[in-house]
């Protein structure tokens, strides 16, 4: 059974929260101001190459936690969702023989288990 479009749209809104989060409800001027703020608590000055990398390290830390955090909710997101059989899933069989063949009252069961990873 296919999964409805709805189901797809989920995880992008889930990460469009999660960034929002992530900054804190800051606007990008407030977090810009708040990185110039920690950058000149280090002792760089403004205006310097020190600075701007400074900055830029702020920006893509920001940036790759944000992404992890999505990347690990879209990890969640898909075992939750799978189709059994996308998923993996390992059999044991374990065989149960009773009585003497040789006598004609053999009987055999055969147990069977299935465990799924995300179920």
């Amino acid at each position: 059974m296919p999964i409805p479009f709805r189901f797809y749209l989920a995880p992008v809104l889930l990460g469009v929260c999660a960034a929002s989060m992530l900054v804190g409800c800051t606007t990008p001027e407030e977090q810009a101001a708040a990185d110039r703020q920690t950058c000149g608590n280090y002792g760089y000055t403004q205006g310097t190459d020190a600075f701007a990398n400074c900055m830029m390290k702020a920006d893509t830390q920001r940036k790759k936690a944000a992404a992890d955090w999505q990347a690990e909710q879209n990890r969640k997101w898909d075992a939750k969702t799978a189709d059994p059989a996308m998923q993996d899933c390992q059999t044991t069989e374990s065989v149960d023989v009773q009585g003497d063949a040789a006598a004609g009252g053999e009987t055999t069961r055969t147990n069977s288990r299935t465990v799924c990873v995300g179920q």
